[in-house]
């Protein structure tokens, strides 16, 4: 039974962090959500994932065919838990090495890059130089000076804090625990925000107008797959009236800390069902596979 217990812990954990995430995001300023839900996700998923091979191990010692079955089936659940994570992997890999033909064009010392398209877009490459940022004379020309540089600002904040690795942090994630998918949508929305607040420090009525206006006009562009400043139609109207309000307040540290607890007893818990796969797998000298935790 203390087998079940541990084993079924982080599907319990993923199931109720899932069901409050929306909630327990609020709690955290828009600069900390984003690592806090990408950090919590990848937790959560190692957790689940060792969860799957540790029961499959235990399963398999069982003598009854039922059990032997139960276990094969968890371990073909991992392992396309791992095949799926891979292939997004590879998907990002492609995606990295299309977006390198931007970095063959020419831009101004700032590192903005304006190309002459019609369609409105705008978004953040990434690269080790600290990437760069592209727009089309198609938004450009539809923007004031003032919802332009509130644009490239937003678009600066994607890349000064790596919103890319967190979001393809919990989209690996999704892909090993499907209890995730949600989750990607809440990480993207908050980088959006976070970059909001960053441009934001200029004025917050010009930083809404961009936001809007940029919405209006790329919600029908098929964008790149990098961190965009459009979202879903609803995620613009929440930025929006975001950006009216107030700015945010400053982190608590007892939310911080909170998900710091989890995150540790989460770890905690992989440690202990990795442990219960190595005595059912290799046994150390002189130790029974039955002694074992349950």
């Amino acid at each position: 039974m203390n087998v079940v217990i541990l084993l079924s812990a982080p599907w319990l954990a993923a199931a109720v962090l899932t069901w409050q995430l929306p909630r327990l995001a609020s709690r955290f300023h828009p600069d900390w959500q984003v690592p806090v839900v990408a950090w919590l996700a990848v937790t959560v998923a190692v957790s689940s994932w060792v969860s799957l091979v540790a029961g499959a191990t235990v399963l398999w010692n069982q003598s009854e065919f039922a059990g032997r079955a139960a276990g094969s089936v968890l371990a073909v659940a991992a392992a396309a838990a791992v095949l799926l994570a891979v292939r997004h992997a590879r998907n990002v890999r492609t995606s990295v090495r299309a977006n390198r033909a931007f970095r063959g064009h020419s831009r101004d010392e700032t590192g903005v890059l304006v190309l002459d398209d019609d369609r409105p877009d705008a978004f953040a490459v990434p690269g080790r130089s600290g990437g760069l940022v592209v727009l089309t004379t198609g938004l450009t020309d539809a923007l004031t000076a003032d919802e332009r540089r509130a644009v490239i600002d937003h678009e600066r904040a994607h890349l000064r804090h790596r919103h890319h690795v967190h979001v393809q942090a919990v989209e690996l994630a999704a892909r090993i625990n499907p209890m995730l998918r949600p989750w990607c949508h809440v990480v993207r929305l908050a980088a959006e925000r976070c970059a909001d607040e960053y441009a934001a420090r200029r004025d917050r009525r010009t930083a809404a107008q961009a936001v809007a206006r940029a919405a209006l006009l790329c919600a029908r562009v098929v964008a790149p797959d990098v961190c965009h400043i459009t979202g879903r139609p609803s995620d613009a109207r929440v930025r929006v009236m975001a950006l009216t309000g107030a700015p945010p307040e400053r982190q608590r540290r007892r939310a911080v800390l909170a998900a710091g607890l989890v995150a540790l007893v989460l770890s905690g818990q992989s440690y202990l069902a990795g442990d219960v796969i190595q005595d059912r797998l290799a046994p150390e000298a002189g130790e029974s596979p039955a002694t074992v935790i349950g």
